[in-house]
C-alpha cells in the first residue's frame, strides 16, 4: 500500500537511497587506487619525453566522445604535437579497438584506448607483434581473461582497488589526466573538466550516487560557466543544465553523430574554436538527430511487432536491415514500454546478426550474456547496456538459452517509481525543497513519481499538433497546471481522473510556477 506523502515523509523515503548523501568532491578517492595507473602514467611520460607517437582510440557514443575530448584537451594543454586521435566509425570499423582499425594505427609507438579495449585481444597481440605498447582504459565488464596489453586501467578488474566500480569511461580518463598532471608536474584545471565528465556520467546511465553524484553536481556547476564555444552555444538553448537536460536533450544530440554518420563530428563540435563554427556543427548534429528520431520511431514499431511472446521475462527482437545506429535506443524504448530487458538484433548479412541490449530494473544484463557467451561471436558492455553479434544459425538456441539464463538472474527487481500518494494540499515549497535536495536524478536515483487520485479536469488544450496535452486540474479548492507529453488519449473537461506524475518548477519569463508532469492518466475507478 502506498504511503500518504508530505515533505517530511518524502525526505525520509529519498534519504534511504544513499549510504552517504553528503559525499563531496573532496571525498573522491585518489587515482592511486587504480591498478596500472602509475605504470600507465610513467609510460606516457616516457613517450612524451622521447617525442614518441601517441595514438588515442575512442568510442562512438557520448562517453567515448567525451573521453576522447578530455584526452585531446589534455595533450593540447601540454602542447604535445605528436598525438593523434581516432574514433572508429560504427559502420566501417565496428566497435572499439578492432583489427578493422589497424591500418590507421601504423606509426604508433604507444596506443591508449578510452571507453573501450577490454575485449581487444586480437589488436593487443598485433601491438605486441609490432612492438607497440598498448594502454587500455575502460569501464566495461572484463571477461575472465584480459588482453595482453602493457597496462589496463579498469575499475572492474578483480585486482583493482578503486572503491567504485560503476563509473564511466570519461571518469577513468579524467583520473588518468589527474595522474599525468601529478607525474608530469603540469598545470591542468581538473575541476573545469568535470563539466564534460558530467555529460558522460548521465549519458552512459551511471548510478547517480556516491562518486558519480558528487562529480555530476560539481560538473553541472562547471557547465554554467564553461568558456568553450560548444558549451556556450548549448547554454543559449538551455538556461540551466540539469541531469534531465543531459539525458533527454544533449546526450541524444551528441550521440546522433555516431549513430547516423561519424562520431568525430561530435568531438569536432565540442572543440569548436568560434561560436560560428559551433553553430554550424550544432546544426549538423540537429539534422542527424532529427533523422535518428524518424528511423528510431519506425524501427521501434517494427521491433514491438516482432515480439513473438511478450510474456517472456527477457525479450529478443529481430528484424531485417534495421539501421544499426539506432538499435540501442530502440532496445531502451521497448524495455521502457514493456518493462523488461530487451535485446534488438538486425541482419548484417545472410550469416550474421548484430545488435544491442538494454536492461530494466536491477537486472545485470551483462551477467546474463556471460551465461550464453558460447553462442556469441562478440559481446561486451555493462549491467545496463550491452552490444553483441552472433551467427544467424545460432539465434534459436541463443534465445532459448538466454531466457533460461535470465530466469536464474536472482538480482532482478522491477523499477519502483511511485513513492506514494500525494494530495494537492501537500504540494508546496517544502516538498519542492526536498525534491531538490536529492538531485541530480537519473539511474540509481529516479525522479520521485507520485500518484494523485480523484482529480477533476477543469481545462484541456492540445499542443504540438495534438501530440501533447496541457491540463488545468482541480482537487478540492486547489488547482495546478499539468502537461502530458506524447499523450495517447485525451480526457475531457469535468472528467474525474487519477494520475501518476512528477512535480516540477516551470520557469517562464521570470515567473516560477509549480507544474505536474504527467506520466500516466486514467479515469478514476468508481
Amino acid at each position: 500500500m502506498l504511503p500518504l506523502i508530505d515533505f517530511e515523509i518524502l525526505d525520509e523515503i529519498l534519504s534511504k537511497r544513499f549510504e552517504n548523501i553528503d559525499f563531496k568532491l573532496q571525498d573522491l578517492p585518489s587515482y592511486e587506487h587504480f591498478k596500472d595507473m602509475q605504470k600507465s602514467s610513467l609510460r606516457i611520460k616516457q613517450a612524451i619525453l622521447e617525442k614518441q607517437n601517441i595514438f588515442l582510440v575512442g568510442d562512438y557514443d557520448v562517453d567515448g566522445v567525451i573521453s576522447t575530448t578530455l584526452m585531446i584537451l589534455f595533450f593540447e594543454t601540454i602542447k604535445y604535437d605528436k598525438f593523434k586521435w581516432i574514433i572508429p566509425n560504427r559502420f566501417t570499423h565496428g566497435y572499439g579497438l578492432s583489427m578493422a582499425l589497424v591500418d590507421k594505427l601504423h606509426g604508433a609507438d604507444l596506443i591508449i584506448t578510452v571507453d573501450n579495449g577490454i575485449g581487444a585481444f586480437e589488436v593487443a597481440k598485433w601491438c605486441n607483434d609490432n612492438s607497440i605498447d598498448l594502454i587500455i582504459t575502460d569501464h566495461h565488464t572484463p571477461a575472465k581473461n584480459l588482453p595482453d596489453a602493457y597496462a589496463i586501467i579498469n575499475p572492474k578488474q578483480n585486482d583493482c582497488n578503486f572503491p567504485f566500480a560503476e563509473i564511466c569511461g570519461a571518469q577513468v580518463a579524467w583520473y588518468l589526466i589527474a595522474s599525468l598532471k601529478n607525474i608530469l608536474g603540469v598545470s591542468v584545471d581538473l575541476k573545469s573538466l568535470l563539466g564534460l565528465v558530467s555529460l558522460a556520467i548521465v549519458a552512459d546511465i551511471m548510478p547517480l550516487v556516491g562518486i558519480n553524484r558528487a562529480m555530476v553536481i560539481a560538473g553541472l556547476r562547471e557547465l554554467l560557466k564553461d568558456q568553450s564555444k560548444a558549451i556556450e552555444l548549448l547554454r543559449e538553448h538551455r538556461l540551466n543544465f540539469t541531469s534531465e537536460d543531459i539525458a533527454f536533450w544533449i546526450a541524444p544530440l551528441l550521440n546522433s553523430a555516431g549513430r547516423i554518420a561519424d562520431a568525430t563530428k561530435a568531438v569536432e563540435f565540442l572543440r569548436s574554436q568560434t561560436l560560428q563554427e559551433a553553430r554550424e556543427k550544432f546544426e549538423n548534429l540537429v539534422s542527424y538527430n532529427t533523422l535518428r528520431k524518424t528511423i528510431e520511431q519506425e524501427t521501434t514499431k517494427e521491433a514491438l511487432k516482432s515480439i513473438a511472446n511478450p510474456d517472456d521475462s527477457i525479450l529478443v527482437c529481430v528484424g531485417k536491415d534495421w539501421h544499426e545506429g539506432v538499435l540501442g535506443i530502440v532496445a531502451a524504448r521497448v524495455a521502457e514500454q514493456l518493462k523488461k530487458p530487451v535485446i534488438v538484433l538486425t541482419t548484417l548479412n545472410d550469416k550474421l546478426l548484430k545488435g544491442s541490449g538494454r536492461s530494466y530494473g536491477d537486472c545485470d544484463l551483462h551477467k546474463s550474456l556471460v551465461e550464453v557467451s558460447s553462442c556469441l561471436k562478440t559481446f561486451g558492455g555493462h549491467r545496463a547496456a550491452i552490444g553483441l553479434s552472433l551467427e544467424r544459425e545460432k539465434l534459436v538456441f541463443f534465445t532459448k538459452k538466454l531466457k533460461y539464463s535470465f530466469v536464474k538472474c536472482d538480482d532482478y527487481k522491477p523499477i519502483q517509481k511511485i513513492v506514494g500518494l500525494l494530495p494537492f494540499e501537500s504540494i508546496n515549497s517544502s516538498l519542492i525543497e526536498v525534491i531538490k535536495r536529492y538531485e541530480p536524478y537519473g539511474e540509481g536515483n529516479l525522479t520521485p513519481t507520485f500518484k494523485i487520485k480523484n482529480i477533476q479536469i477543469v481545462h484541456a488544450r492540445e499542443l504540438g499538433g495534438g501530440e501533447h496535452i496541457r491540463y488545468l486540474l482541480k482537487q478540492g479548492d486547489i488547482q495546478y497546471e499539468a502537461i502530458h507529453f506524447r499523450a495517447k488519449e485525451k480526457f475531457k473537461v469535468n472528467q474525474e481522473v487519477d494520475l501518476t506524475c512528477q512535480i516540477k518548477e516551470n520557469n517562464f519569463r521570470g515567473v516560477t510556477k509549480l507544474q505536474l508532469l504527467i506520466e500516466n492518466i486514467y479515469i478514476t475507478n468508481s
